[in-house]
């Protein structure tokens, strides 16, 4: 692994040729860096992708820097920029798109930078810089040590209720003939021109922070396609509509009332109904009433009488399939309490007091919901006031994701991976192909063979003031073969070397 100071004069040397400072101003500036750090003044020219490796704090601390300078110094085209300097810090792009706006804010730091000077700010940076790089951190951290989840099938986490709710729509008279109908209507598209012209699309150039969670959501499903997100002005909550093309919308409410972790939950829950196949019948149940009224028209009635039985049908189906993609919403964010708060906040919990939110007491409250089944008469009007919502009561859904995860199948499903096991020690994702587990390097269960050769890997100085922020769950580069690894891991999983000062110890702490 490179000493932090490389990487950072490299970048200070291409954030000169970009801002198109004098060759002798960016020479001279560099020899005194790097007599310094004692090391060699680097050559210029592009930036490659992931030479320059740093861990998440490094990386986040000499990226906002280089951000920063170009931003004071009015320099074009920063997103491209700044994109060249994370692939080679070991950013990703989704990540930088979500650093990039915060950066930018120093702009209005004070008078625009040039010349030497915005190279000297580089080296030197703004302590602002280092508060936001924290922040940064803040952020990505949770990003990076959530588990994959994209090889789970979604039969695996289907809530019950759900799949036997689907075989009673399936099996209703006429729902193929609706589902060919609804296509030929166009329904699709006249809902595309209501999201189009009556919403704000989310991307890139348009809340790129929110649109970097989204597709962080996406990347963790492993969507087979993007799909377009939406903010609309309506009351706390969220939808996904769509066969073709489908599109999540959300209230414009949602990002000023819920956390990150709690917006990811929504997200992962919408981009469940997609996952799961719902769409068509979410369609269905959306444009039925329309439909069947036209149908009873050209057959006196009777087709309107056959719409009813099909939507109390679609409703019960649709409640039913939210269970499921909470379940999904779950495995996305992998927050817990961060789900079932998103579901007090939409049930009616004042913002005044959303430091004092008590998900035991609201769990508590469906307990109580189900005492009401001690006679027929509660029965029935828990029945009847069901049928009128479209969505299961928010307590409800609470408790049925705790059931959930208490049977203990969110974490068999999350500590899961493709053709592999979880480790005994730490309980992180181990590989068929692993012997020690790159988390704590503890032997996995059952070997029993190979010797490790231990070497020394001593601690790499840093150029820029504090910007080892490293964290236990970092990715970081092995010493040895330069494979990633976790920065506490206590061996590297890929050369099998053992990191300095690390005792190795198995499954049966031998």
């Amino acid at each position: 692994m490179q000493a932090p100071g490389i990487p950072i004069l490299v970048v200070g040397r291409r954030v000169g040729e970009l801002l198109a400072i004098d060759i002798p101003s960016v020479e001279q500036v560099l020899n005194v860096q790097a007599s310094r750090a004692g090391l060699p003044a680097p050559a210029g020219g592009p930036l490659a992708a992931g030479m320059g490796t740093l861990v998440l704090g490094e990386a986040c601390m000499v990226f906002g820097a280089a951000v920063v300078v170009l931003a004071r110094a009015r320099a074009a085209d920063i997103p491209d920029k700044a994109a060249e300097i994370a692939a080679y810090l070991g950013l990703g792009a989704d990540e930088a798109r979500l650093a990039i706006p915060l950066f930018t804010q120093a702009t209005a730091w004070g008078s625009p930078l040039d010349g030497a000077a915005a190279l000297a700010a580089y080296f030197d940076p703004d302590p602002r810089v280092k508060m936001m790089a924290k922040t940064i951190v803040a952020r990505l951290e949770p990003r990076r040590t959530r588990r994959p989840i994209a090889h789970v099938r979604t039969a695996d986490y289907e809530h019950p209720l759900d799949r036997a709710a689907l075989a009673a729509v399936r099996s209703v008279t006429g729902v193929e003939t609706a589902l060919r109908k609804l296509s030929e209507l166009g329904a699709e598209k006249a809902e595309a021109i209501e999201n189009l012209a009556g919403c704000v699309r989310v991307g890139q150039a348009q809340f790129p922070e929110l649109y970097a969670l989204f597709c962080d959501a996406v990347e963790m499903l492993q969507m087979p396609r993007m799909p377009e997100l939406y903010m609309k002005a309506m009351g706390p909550g969220a939808y996904t509509i769509g066969v073709e093309a489908p599109r999540v919308v959300l209230s414009y409410a949602l990002p000023s009332l819920f956390t990150r972790d709690e917006l990811l939950f929504v997200m992962g829950h919408e981009l469940g109904h997609i996952r799961s196949g719902h769409a068509p019948f979410s369609m269905l149940r959306y444009f039925l009433p329309q439909l069947a009224e036209l149908v009873g028209q050209a057959t006196l009635g009777i087709g309107a009488l056959i719409g009813m039985g099909m939507q109390a049908a679609l409703l019960d189906w649709y409640r039913k399939s939210e269970l499921t993609c909470d379940r999904c919403g779950l495995l996305v964010c992998q927050n817990s309490d961060a789900a079932l708060s998103a579901l007090m906040k939409l049930a009616g919990a004042p913002v005044a007091y959303y430091r004092q939110l008590n998900l035991d007491a609201f769990i508590a409250q469906a307990d109580d919901f189900d005492k009401l089944d001690v006679s027929a008469l509660s029965r029935l009007f828990k029945f009847g006031r069901a049928l009128e919502n479209d969505h299961p009561w928010p307590a409800v859904r609470a408790r049925e994701l705790v059931r959930w995860i208490r049977a203990g199948d969110y974490e068999r499903l999350v500590g899961k991976t493709a053709g592999g096991a979880e480790c005994p020690g730490c309980r992180g994702p181990l590989t068929s192909e692993d012997v020690f587990c790159s988390g704590c390097g503890m032997r996995a269960a059952g070997y029993r063979d190979g010797n490790v050769a231990v070497a020394s890997a001593p601690r790499s100085s840093t150029l820029v003031a504090e910007t080892d922020t490293r964290k236990p769950t970092d990715t970081v580069a092995c010493p040895h073969c330069g494979g990633e690894i976790k920065a506490a891991a206590r061996l590297c999983k890929h050369c099998k070397q053992v990191l300095a000062g690390t005792p190795t110890r198995d499954a049966d702490g031998e």
